[in-house]
């Protein structure tokens, strides 16, 4: 660490340095421990980007020197420590939702472990702070996308909410969203198969949302598809599948046409995954839309017969839009076999339901490949290990468990009265 002042030619801090950043939480600024990534010179001042120890690179940010306090002492790391535990709870909750999933790529293969090396040391600065993405909303990123280079340099990007397209300058998004003008977009929805459309789609509110899901050849509609995938690479960390859209089938949900998330899949689901990448922009997001689009790729894959699972890493929000699915789905199909409503021939006996319950039996009730079903119920302490195979642990599962566990979710939904479900019946 340089020992100068703030606006000579040498910087205080150096790249590689730990330290103390701020960040603001609750109205208020806490430090926490943090590592600078890079450095750039800004009106005379230096600027540092930080990477927050143990947390997502969604919270890296760039600070000016007085958001940063050196880290030289062990006291310092204790203090610090001591500090973080008397962090309000609302606080750690949200870093704990912050947590990296996925930090590692775990992978055996020395060539893919040198491309995600260098993905890595590529995508580890965010380039772009900001996107305006229709009229309505104004959109902090989270991670680097690899746009091109004079867009890629911008602070904020501007992009048409119907056909995708990115613009550097106001003006241009202006011209080209104002129905009056020449250079006015075409599009009023997404290309592609209308194949989902739900009028009422808000079942604990009067308002009336309309959804619709759209379903886009990734070879018939490239530009489409590539612009929708620069996107979600500014929310998504893991995925690196950005212009080679030809091999892959896209999900689009819209609420009144305006675009909510997608997911995608592989056009032959050669190894049963039924969804490669998913993202639901940050506005609409707590709102289930992410389970919404888990169910949708179940639903396709029971059609066709298969039993699947996503690609692997998760990233965090898919892994707990996927927790959600996997419990309510395994407690509904559990409570529906305790009251003889869901036995499909196994080795599932009446009179013994969940005792004679096994992975497999679940498997085809759910549609959910076994290895999840175990990640699942083993996290729920819903399983246990005996002689070689998993059980129902029959002592920690009730009716009264299960009734409580959906009720609590209802309860959820009338509170916040926005909430959005999946309903198989409209899917053509």
């Amino acid at each position: 660490m340089e020992e100068t002042k703030e606006g000579q030619d040498r910087p205080l801090f150096t790249i590689g340095d730990s330290i103390l950043a701020s960040l603001r939480k609750s109205d208020k600024d806490e430090y926490f421990p943090a590592k600078i990534i890079d450095e750039k010179k800004s009106d005379e001042n230096f600027k540092y980007y930080v990477h927050y120890t143990d947390q997502d690179k969604r919270l890296d940010r760039w600070l000016d020197a007085a958001s940063l306090k050196p880290l030289t002492t062990v006291k310092e790391v204790v203090a610090t420590e001591t500090s973080k535990q008397r962090t309000t709870r609302h606080t750690l909750r949200q870093l704990e939702a912050l947590k990296p999933t996925n930090e590692q790529f775990d992978d055996t293969n020395p060539e893919i472990k040198a491309l995600e090396k260098r993905h890595q040391e590529v995508t580890k600065v965010r380039n772009i702070e900001s996107i305006q993405f229709g009229e309505k909303f104004e959109i902090d990123t989270w991670y680097f996308s690899p746009y091109p280079e004079e867009y890629g340099k911008q602070q904020k990007l501007y992009i048409c909410e119907y056909c995708l397209k990115y613009m550097r300058k106001e003006k241009s998004f202006k011209q080209h969203i104002d129905p009056q003008s020449p250079l006015c977009c075409k599009y009023t929805r997404p290309p592609g198969k209308l194949i989902y459309f739900d009028k009422n789609s808000l079942e604990y509110s009067q308002e009336k949302r309309v959804l619709s899901i759209f379903e886009i050849d990734g070879e018939e509609h490239k530009l489409y598809c590539q612009n929708l995938c620069l996107l979600a690479k500014l929310f998504l960390d893991h995925k690196t599948l950005y212009y080679d859209v030809s091999p892959f089938i896209f999900y689009v949900i819209t609420e009144n046409n305006h675009l909510v998330g997608y997911f995608s899949k592989e056009r032959h689901m050669l190894n049963d995954f039924n969804l490669a990448c998913i993202m639901v922009l940050p506005p609409y997001q707590k709102r289930g839309f992410g389970k919404f689009l888990i169910a949708l790729s179940y639903e396709l894959s029971k059609r066709l017969g298969k039993v699947c699972t996503p690609e692997k890493p998760l990233s965090d929000m898919g892994k707990v839009g996927y927790k959600s699915y996997w419990t309510d789905t395994l407690l509904e199909a559990l409570l529906a076999i305790k009251k003889g409503v869901a036995v499909k021939g196994g080795t599932i006996d009446k009179q013994s339901a969940w005792a004679t319950c096994s992975v497999k039996d679940l498997s085809e009730i759910t549609w959910i490949q076994e290895e999840d079903i175990i990640y699942t119920l083993t996290a729920m302490n819903l399983l246990r290990f005996w002689r070689g195979q998993h059980l129902l642990n029959t002592c920690q599962l009730s009716v009264k468990m299960i009734e409580d566990h959906f009720k609590r979710k209802e309860e959820i939904a009338l509170s916040s009265k926005n909430q959005v479900r999946f309903k198989p019946q409209l899917l053509q």
